[in-house]
């Protein structure tokens, strides 16, 4: 190869090495004894340390995962079967919720990682204040059809939108009518 190619190649592996370590997601490529052979800067972040610390060692060791946790029980799965994996799950290694991507190959294991703790609970939050929405109206909707007065709900033109039941006792005609 002559040096255009060579240098073609180096901005080449510049670029992505740029590209990876530029992801803020926590990125790891394991060898096939789950060694560390690469880790991006948003993994150093979750991890801790330096890479000259992490690389050649194996992950399951360097972060104490017993095989029964769930997250080894995945990878080691998706490995066998030769199918990616992508799940969510709390970790108490990190003490977060991460969202995980498992990704096997003829060399290895790739992993994508991210923490997801503080969308899970605005999630929870909105769930909760959906529930609580849906029980006011539940409340508003039994006093609307249980009330003994009569309540008249109009339109800005005056047409009639939703009347209670107690119309036919009152008025003589059902909300229907």
């Amino acid at each position: 190869m002559n040096d255009s190619g060579l240098q073609g190649t180096e901005r080449a592996a510049n670029l992505v090495s740029d590209i990876l370590t530029s992801i803020s997601d926590g990125l790891v490529a394991l060898d096939n004894d789950w060694r560390f052979t690469y880790i991006n800067a948003g993994a150093l972040r979750m991890l801790g340390g330096n890479a000259d610390d992490i690389i050649g060692k194996t992950i399951f060791a360097s972060l104490q995962v017993e095989p029964d946790n769930p997250f080894h029980v995945a990878y080691v799965a998706s490995k066998e079967s030769g199918d990616p994996v992508a799940f969510t799950a709390y970790s108490d290694l990190f003490s977060r919720w991460l969202e995980v991507r498992g990704y096997p190959h003829d060399g290895g294991y790739t992993i994508f990682f991210r923490g997801v703790s503080q969308e899970r609970q605005a999630y929870r939050e909105t769930l909760a204040a959906r529930r609580r929405t849906e029980a006011m109206h539940s409340i508003k909707q039994r006093v609307f059809d249980t009330t003994l007065d009569l309540i008249l709900v109009t339109d800005r033109q005056g047409n009639l939108i939703h009347v209670s039941p107690s119309s036919l006792a009152i008025l003589g005609y059902s909300a229907d009518e």
